[in-house]
């Protein structure tokens, strides 16, 4: 089919405009072409031709750039979250069994009740809090651990953007045995 807007160019099925004759001015079966329509190829539209492959090369190439950063999507999901322990618990949390620093260590925290980590003193607002660590529990103290656990010792202002939460979340829930 024509684009009325465009003599001489046809919709393909994946929305980019292709040209309806050859390179050569000669009408590709089944088209309605530019020498069908009593129209003369000359060396603009041999041009605007050429200016449609280009763009249509470049859409393709972003396309297929795409599909690489896609098929790298879990690993820098991981990286991001590992990204965000270092950036925002590191400091005060390890990742090793039984390892405390200042505040408790977070290997194996999915599924594991607030204030219970042997050897570590916590604060009788996380010790009384009843929560168990979900990742949506997690997901909601890491966004505002004042208002998630009012009284909490945690000095720690909350990861404010949801993406970078649920990297992390889904880093710690994959600290386990």
């Amino acid at each position: 089919m024509s684009d009325s807007s465009s003599p001489g160019l046809t919709r393909a099925s994946t929305s980019f405009f292709q040209p309806s004759a050859d390179v050569d001015g000669r009408d590709k079966p089944g088209h309605d072409g530019l020498e069908r329509s009593g129209h003369k190829p000359d060396a603009s539209s041999a041009s605007a031709k050429g200016s449609l492959l280009l763009v249509n090369s470049v859409m393709g190439a972003v396309a297929a750039m795409f599909i690489v950063l896609d098929a790298g999507s879990a690993r820098s999901a991981s990286d991001l979250g590992e990204a965000q322990f270092r950036k925002n618990c590191a400091m005060c949390h390890s990742l090793e069994p039984g390892r405390n620093r200042l505040g408790p260590s977070l290997f194996g925290v999915l599924d594991r009740r607030a204030g219970t980590v042997a050897g570590f003193n916590y604060s009788s607002a996380n010790k009384n809090s009843g929560l168990v660590w979900t990742r949506e529990t997690l997901d909601a103290y890491l966004a505002d651990p004042q208002t998630m656990v009012p009284g909490t010792l945690m000095v720690f202002p909350g990861i404010k953007n949801g993406g970078d939460r649920q990297a992390l979340v889904e880093f710690l829930a994959s600290q386990h045995d």
